[in-house]
């Protein structure tokens, strides 16, 4: 698998710089998920980003023993980019909805790599912070919406 171009193709990296492309890259691994695999579980330690290369996986949390889905992801999309970040417990867990091909940069790697090459780190942790920035915006939409629909329908 070309990590590279698969990267490359995602919009959270579409940006980088040849160079920083190189050093995220040298740090991911392919997975092959099968149909049903939990990929991530909530609540449990956060310590990598997928990308979907192709297939889909369904994002979901538990509540009272029940599966609620939060959202379908397919390819060119991505999960867990806060692993990057910092070490907080996973928030939703992700099932594999059919076979999917992904790329896993786990954080501790990818960390390593872009600690000795600061000007990669720069580029790597300006996308995810405009990644994160973009994924609020549309939280913070989502639940004004779902706020008013909710006012709405007990009027």
């Amino acid at each position: 698998m070309d990590a590279a171009k698969h990267l490359k193709a995602m919009f959270l990296f579409k940006d980088l710089p040849e160079a920083a492309l190189r050093q995220v890259a040298q740090a991911a691994e392919a997975h092959t998920a099968q149909h049903g695999e939990v990929i991530v579980q909530e609540n449990r330690p956060s310590t990598a980003l997928y990308l979907i290369v192709s297939g889909s996986c369904r994002v979901h949390k538990e509540k009272e023993g029940d599966a609620r889905n939060v959202v379908t992801l397919g390819a060119g999309s991505y999960f867990g980019e806060a692993a990057l970040l910092d070490d907080a417990p996973r928030s939703a867990s992700v099932t594999a909805n059919e076979k999917s091909e992904l790329l896993v940069l786990q954080a501790s790697r990818l960390r390593a790599r872009l600690d000795g090459d600061h000007e990669a780190g720069h580029h790597v942790y300006r996308a995810l912070a405009t990644s994160l920035a973009r994924r609020l915006r549309q939280t913070t939409d989502d639940l004004a919406f779902a706020r008013a629909l909710v006012a709405e329908r007990s009027r």
